[in-house]
């Protein structure tokens, strides 16, 4: 199929739009062709695109004619890593007729659900939730990371990557789920989910993981570094101010170099909690 300078072919612009008359044409003439076809840039399929726009009906069509759900783009997202992404229940619901909705992208090494999670997609976490446990990890991922900053991390459940980007209603709803455990720990780092919600200062989901389990604020990563030694080393002000206020260990030291935490701060601002706290003026 020829393509543009962007690397579409016309069924990956028909897919795009939604023109589900466009489609079912140009598969009467290249049934094959349509579905497989591949974005010579990022790899996209005319079902991944119709997915990510919420177009059920084009992807409906797809699907019948043979289109797989399972293929990758470039970025390791297939169709119904970009449906969850982008909140698309009712695209979601017809891949479900001939797909299951537990797959793991191999490049990522996470299900639509942790995407869902991640990107606050509600709706979409509580419809999938149907399918999949909440307790499900994330594989190792061969490509790059759907979180850059974690690395090659694993064993992320969709409670971890919900407290990392701070959707506290994401949050709220995996905590009510089935067997979901407030502690589990990630493979490589051991980080769980107060960690993580540390890394990025939302104060709010710590509030919501301490009021399961008190126990965490004192709890250390595989490195023995607490929420506070983390919120601190990211620049966390407020972080560090709610943690300390709560009652999180000024001295625990972690087990890589032995720094407390007045040895992780990173401004002048968190330096005078940690004295206000620690009552050194």
């Amino acid at each position: 199929m020829a393509c543009t300078k962007d690397g579409n072919s016309c069924a990956h612009i028909a897919a795009m739009q939604g023109s589900i008359r466009v489609i079912e044409e140009l598969m009467k003439f290249d049934r094959q062709g349509v579905i497989s076809a591949r974005n010579r840039i990022t790899e996209a399929t005319p079902l991944q695109l119709a997915a990510e726009g919420g177009h059920a009906d084009v992807v409906k069509a797809l699907v019948r004619a043979g289109a797989s759900c399972t293929d990758e783009n470039k970025a390791g997202f297939t169709a119904l890593h970009l449906a969850a992404q982008n909140g698309h229940g009712q695209v979601l619901e017809v891949m479900r007729s001939t797909q299951s909705l537990r797959i793991s992208s191999k490049k990522l090494g996470v299900t639509a659900l942790h995407v869902a999670a991640y990107f606050g997609q509600a709706d979409t976490v509580r419809e999938l939730l149907q399918y999949v446990p909440a307790t499900v990890k994330s594989d190792p991922p061969s490509g790059t990371s759907l979180v850059g900053e974690l690395g090659n991390e694993s064993g992320m459940t969709p409670l971890h990557l919900a407290s990392y980007s701070g959707n506290e209603n994401v949050v709220r709803l995996l905590l009510n789920s089935a067997g979901v455990q407030v502690e589990a720990a990630t493979t490589e780092n051991g980080y769980n989910p107060l960690h993580l919600a540390c890394f990025g200062g939302h104060i709010t989901v710590v509030g919501l993981l301490l009021s399961r389990s008190a126990e965490l604020l004192q709890s250390g990563d595989k490195h023995g570094k607490t929420g506070l030694h983390i919120a601190a080393q990211h620049g966390r002000y407020q972080m560090c101010e709610v943690l300390l206020g709560q009652g999180a260990e000024i001295n625990a030291t972690d087990k890589v170099s032995f720094r407390g935490i007045q040895n992780c701060v990173l401004s002048w601002e968190q330096s005078q909690i940690v004295c206000e706290f620690s009552g050194i003026y």
